[in-house]
């Protein structure tokens, strides 16, 4: 934003996405093809995207007989020297970031009047449960060497954030959802979703997971709720992993 007008600061990305890392506040766009890799690294601030460094590789196509090759900037290198130029990047906590938010007037109106502001709608009291749990949920996965993160969500209309924790985004991986009741944060029953995300529908709040074998739907806003009887509205938004589980991640949300 500029002034009262929007910029463009260019276009990126791989099916519709790419990675941000809020600890490095960079910007990962990477390809994986059949034996290669792709990829650029760009970091912004006032103005255009600006790019740290670009690589490539086809190390994976060994097994066939392909003469390997390692790039850096377009300069062919050795593998340890490849290893060694991207070692600041390969390990940092990030998110995909790019379809959160389908284009239905409700979504659009969550994403840009209500997602961004649960930090501001919790008191300290609220704060401190959720940046205790969310620091034993940290160490865990550290020790686990689990890619966590986490989120926050209305799902039952009351104004008031459901905290979702996403153990990895591998696809059997899992969130858990955290309510507030009185001074305490509890859990509720059971885990949901796949690849560490649940889509949920604001208009008929409704969250689900969808996979090629079968679909499960939930609801803790409507007691009567019948899945056979639900039809998906237009306005549907990917939970779980906003933000990374790492200290940057959480300091974004509380500071």
């Amino acid at each position: 934003c500029k002034g009262q007008t929007i910029e463009q600061l260019g276009e990126i990305g791989t099916s519709g996405s790419f990675a941000y890392s809020s600890s490095l506040n960079i910007i990962i766009d990477e390809f994986k093809g059949n034996g290669f890799v792709l990829g650029k690294i760009f970091s912004f601030a006032d103005g255009p995207l600006k790019t740290i460094i670009s690589y490539s590789n086809n190390s994976d196509s060994a097994s066939i007989g392909a003469s390997i090759y390692h790039e850096i900037n377009g300069e062919n290198i050795s593998g340890a020297e490849y290893n060694k130029a991207l070692e600041p990047y390969t390990e940092v906590d990030s998110i995909k970031v790019g379809r959160r938010f389908s284009m239905g007037d409700n979504a659009v109106n969550y994403g840009l009047r209500i997602a961004e502001n649960w930090g501001g709608v919790l008191s300290d009291d609220r704060k401190k449960l959720c940046t205790d749990k969310l620091s034993e949920e940290l160490a865990a996965a550290q020790q686990e060497g689990r890619n966590a993160a986490f989120d926050f969500c209305d799902l039952n209309g009351d104004k008031t954030p459901e905290l979702v924790i996403s153990e990895n985004d591998r696809p059997e991986s899992k969130c858990s959802v955290y309510y507030f009741s009185g001074s305490s944060l509890m859990q509720m029953d059971g885990t949901y979703g796949i690849n560490g995300t649940f889509s949920f529908d604001t208009s008929a709040y409704i969250f689900f997971e969808d996979n090629t074998e079968q679909s499960k739907y939930w609801s803790i806003a409507n007691s009567s709720f019948v899945a056979d009887e639900y039809q998906k509205s237009d306005s549907i938004i990917s939970v779980g992993r906003k933000y990374p589980l790492c200290e940057s991640g959480i300091s974004a949300i509380f500071g």
